[in-house]
């Protein structure tokens, strides 16, 4: 039995791996058929983009330096801000919008009956191919960023900067599945995804600009300054400390956010019940 352990686990990682590239391949499908939805995407999120970077771009024309940061370093930041926040919308973020009505109509009791683990079900079914289209934009505007530094990064520092970035995906995941679960508790709970936004813009900040007990907040209570700013920074100033902090903080938030989602789905009572 134990020598199969690591098979099963393997077979359990495929299975949900073939899965999801079956939501993803019908997500597509399901985008072609409303093709003007590529365009205006496209056209909200370079606005949105654009509102974000004239922000640094006016500060910095009164000042060469903010708490160490630099206009090349903020784009750096910006850019690496704009890559996370585009695969989250093109893989999670239509699924975690949607939720609070799945749970008021009583759709979430499909999922739950489902022979696969309904967390998985809920957050990856679908996706949003249309931001491939932003994703080409944004890594444009990254490596003109970069290739603008004084001192170019090494292979390692990519290497570890696209490591944290990863991280930074898993505590956004984390973080929001928080909220998911106080859904289930409540319900009627559309004030979250207000509320998850408003915590959400102070990771659009580099961290260090934060007084002390404000960049502590955002590393370790609620870790949006793990989204951006600490690849960023590894990137830039390849600081050693968060290159391990990270990835401990990333596992610690996923294990509570599953345990926030079982006990959620205890206090769980069916809409249609």
């Amino acid at each position: 039995m134990w020598e199969r352990g690591p098979d099963l686990k393997l077979s359990y990682f495929i299975k949900h791996l073939r899965i999801w590239r079956a939501f993803f391949r019908m997500s597509w499908m399901e985008n072609l058929e409303y093709r003007l939805n590529f365009v205006s995407r496209f056209i909200v999120e370079i606005i949105w983009y654009s509102t974000q970077l004239v922000v640094f771009e006016v500060l910095y024309s009164h000042t060469h330096s903010i708490a160490g940061w630099e206009i090349e370093h903020v784009r750096v930041f910006m850019g690496s801000l704009f890559l996370s926040d585009c695969i989250w919308m093109m893989l999670f973020n239509e699924n975690f919008d949607v939720f609070f009505q799945m749970v008021k109509r009583g759709d979430l009791d499909l999922l739950l009956t489902k022979p696969i683990d309904a967390q998985f079900m809920a957050t990856v079914r679908k996706a949003s191919p249309v931001y491939l289209s932003n994703l080409v934009l944004v890594v444009g505007y990254l490596v003109w960023a970069i290739s603008n530094l004084e001192t170019l990064p090494s292979f390692f520092q990519f290497a570890k900067y696209f490591f944290l970035l990863g991280c930074g995906l898993a505590i956004t995941y984390s973080c929001r599945m928080f909220f998911v679960a106080l859904t289930l508790k409540l319900h009627d709970a559309n004030s979250l995804t207000y509320m998850w936004f408003q915590f959400y813009r102070l990771g659009m900040r580099p961290r260090e600009i934060y007084p002390r007990w404000l960049r502590l907040t955002v590393t370790f209570v609620l870790p949006v300054g793990l989204i951006a700013s600490v690849p960023a920074s590894q990137l830039l100033f390849e600081t050693s400390a968060m290159l391990y902090l990270s990835p401990l903080i990333c596992l610690l938030f996923l294990g509570l956010a599953r345990w926030a989602w079982l006990s959620g789905l205890r206090s769980y009572a069916s809409a249609s019940s």
